[in-house]
């Protein structure tokens, strides 16, 4: 014969919604994800390091490929105008600066030495 339980000793158990635990662990997860996002984002103005030394490849090469004189301009740092000849070399050595680093172009070749 079986006893039937009293409803006073029993324990209802709700398993329908998260433990405290289980929310604080996703929300720990998701915002260290999002500081990882925030930490990764640069603006673009710093990378004009990157887009000055792209355009000035560019033209560079151009003026190589199509034996014409070519002119590049910078509104970001010191020097406002570049111009290479048609061999690719620059018309005059100097120091262009812009915010946090220079790069030195050489006369000669073209080349530059990023600082």
């Amino acid at each position: 014969m079986m006893v039937p339980q009293l409803p006073l000793l029993t324990i209802k158990r709700h398993t329908k919604g998260f433990t405290l635990l289980e929310m604080m662990v996703v929300l720990s997860i998701i915002a260290m994800m999002t500081l990882q996002l925030g930490l990764s984002y640069r603006p673009i103005e710093a990378n004009q390091d990157v887009i000055f030394e792209d355009e000035y490849k560019l033209a560079q090469i151009k003026a190589i490929a199509t034996t014409e004189k070519q002119i590049l301009e910078t509104s970001q740092s010191n020097v406002s105008v570049l111009s290479f000849n048609q061999l690719g070399n620059v018309n005059m050595a100097q120091t262009i600066s812009f915010d946090g680093f220079k790069i030195v172009v050489q006369l000669g070749m073209g080349r530059y030495e990023k600082r």
